[in-house]
């Protein structure tokens, strides 16, 4: 079984400062699932990890491993997850989401 885990930083009803955004997909209104994804051995950060989203929202992460999923419904739920390379990866499961804005931490694991 893959090892998930999960730091969640903020949750906004405004912006997390100036993250970068990694690309998107969807349209700019809804809630945007900021986030960073990093190796959970040794907390390097991971460019090029392909993150899949709730309603088929889907970008790589670029660099210092930042990505931005926008355009999510507000009240969904659902999954984040990361995979890089290697078989690394990391999964979170998303409550409802109520807020404009949110930053977690992705962290890989290898299987």
């Amino acid at each position: 079984m893959k090892a998930l885990a999960l730091s969640l930083i903020c949750l906004l009803g405004a912006g997390c400062g100036d993250s970068a955004d990694a690309g998107h997909h969807g349209s700019s209104k809804g809630v945007i699932v900021r986030g960073t994804v990093r190796r959970a051995d040794d907390g390097r950060p991971v460019e090029g990890a392909e993150i899949t989203g709730p309603e088929g929202r889907h970008v790589r992460s670029g660099p210092g491993g930042k990505f931005a999923l926008r355009g999510i419904p507000q009240g969904t739920s659902g999954e984040v997850r990361a995979e890089f390379e290697g078989g690394w990866s990391a999964a979170v499961q998303l409550r409802a989401l109520e807020v404009d804005e949110m930053e977690i931490v992705l962290h890989l694991t290898q299987d």
